[in-house]
């Protein structure tokens, strides 16, 4: 079995107007940690911030726009990278479990990534 264990940090509660700026993860495979990982993300331009979603995540404005944060685009490709190790994207018998507190949520802010990412 192949579990992407995850947990986002978000500039708001609503994945189709706020960003992802940290993606934290754990793949594991047939009970074996194989990877884990964190991005730190810049939002989109378009993308709505709010400051007191970045105060609970204890980050500032400015913060989020400078390295280590990397580009949005960038994010998501290493994060394809990573997944690309573990899955075969054209079986749809080989994919992962998402697994996570409150996992709807990440599901819901991980898909709308993915769509800001053409994908």
């Amino acid at each position: 079995m192949k579990i992407f264990y995850f947990d986002t940090e978000t500039t708001g509660l609503q994945s189709y107007k706020h960003a992802i700026i940290q993606l934290a993860y754990i793949i594991e495979i047939d009970g074996a940690a194989k990877e884990c990982g964190n991005l730190l993300i810049q939002p989109y331009p378009y993308d709505v911030i709010e400051m007191a979603a970045l105060a609970i995540n204890r980050r500032s404005l400015s913060e989020i726009f400078v390295p280590p944060f990397i580009t949005p685009q960038e994010a998501y490709k290493q994060l394809i990278s990573v997944l690309d190790k573990y899955v075969d994207k054209y079986d749809s018998q080989d994919k992962f479990y998402p697994a996570g507190y409150n996992v709807s949520f990440d599901c819901d802010f991980l898909a709308a990534f993915f769509r800001k990412n053409n994908n």
